[in-house]
């Protein structure tokens, strides 16, 4: 096992806007108690490096799962920027004519002061690049991100030919990703991945 290298990539715990399905991308929003609670006392694999996105969730979710752990942020990593609609919801949202047309081609409409999913997808790579830089010749890493990042990069991080839609990522689980030394340094898709069941609870 020498060489190989691991990266899991974990969603945030649960927010209070995550209960009441709201869009967060770049709202500030703390994990709320119930969150926290779903992730105390998880055990998980200890990573040299924890990279997350910078934001509140991201944040305390590293502190609660690495506690002392080395961090570096990448604000690359912040979920898709929702413009007008942060902190709404679909049934606030599903009457405006904007809505729709960006729910039907996310890909080029951006919502109002926001940011395509094109545009994301980018964002996200370029945060993957500075991250491989950081992680450099370590072994274990974590991200802690966000839903639409992290499903982004198992687009582009592994052979399987899901799309954006179909990777399942709920607060506080995600994958871990397994690379050789010589793949990762060359920027290869990686050799295998494993889903990560944070919250062992949830799964009874």
């Amino acid at each position: 096992m020498d060489d190989i290298v691991a990266v899991a990539l974990l969603r945030h715990g649960l927010t209070e806007k995550n209960s009441r399905r709201a869009y967060i991308g770049w709202t500030d929003d703390p994990l709320s108690e119930e969150g926290r609670k779903a992730l105390s006392g998880i055990e998980h694999f200890s990573p040299e490096l924890v990279i997350t996105s910078g934001m509140k969730r991201t944040d305390q979710t590293a502190d609660l799962l690495f506690p002392g752990a080395a961090r570096h942020s990448i604000s690359s990593f912040k979920e898709i920027h929702f413009g007008e609609w942060e902190g709404r919801t679909f049934d606030e949202l599903k009457a405006e004519p904007a809505y729709r047309e960006w729910v039907d081609n996310m890909d080029q409409h951006a919502p109002p002061g926001g940011e395509s999913l094109s545009v994301f997808k980018e964002r996200v790579m370029a945060g993957w690049a500075e991250a491989r830089k950081e992680i450099g010749a370590r072994k274990t890493s974590a991200v802690i991100a966000h839903g639409g990042t992290i499903r982004h990069l198992m687009t582009q991080l592994t052979e399987d030919r899901r799309g954006f839609w179909d990777w399942p990522c709920l607060p506080g689980e995600g994958y871990i990703l397994y690379w050789t030394k010589e793949a990762f340094r060359r920027g290869e898709r990686c050799i295998s991945y494993q889903a990560e069941p944070a919250m062992e609870n949830r799964r009874g």
